[in-house]
């Protein structure tokens, strides 16, 4: 059974996508990486916004020690020590 759709995310996806890859013609890696960087450095959205976040030193990620055995003076210190 075929649904009539007013709204086709596939088609808006695919006419975006097209869009880019025109006005991208002709650029290299690196340019093409600038003007990413260019839009998200503008852009107010929720994406945008983490991105910036993830990709600055704001965001610090501690990673646990290799092996599942503490000792009892280790367990005092506070992570990075």
């Amino acid at each position: 059974m075929k649904l009539n759709k007013a709204f086709d995310c596939l088609k808006l996806k695919d006419g975006i996508q097209a869009q880019l890859m025109q006005a991208r013609a002709g650029m290299t890696d690196k340019e093409r990486v600038a003007v990413i960087d260019e839009n998200v450095a503008k852009a107010d959205s929720p994406v945008a916004r983490l991105w910036r976040i993830a990709s600055s030193s704001e965001l610090i990620a501690r990673v646990a020690e290799g092996s599942a055995v503490y000792g009892k003076s280790r367990a005092k210190q506070p992570l990075g020590k």
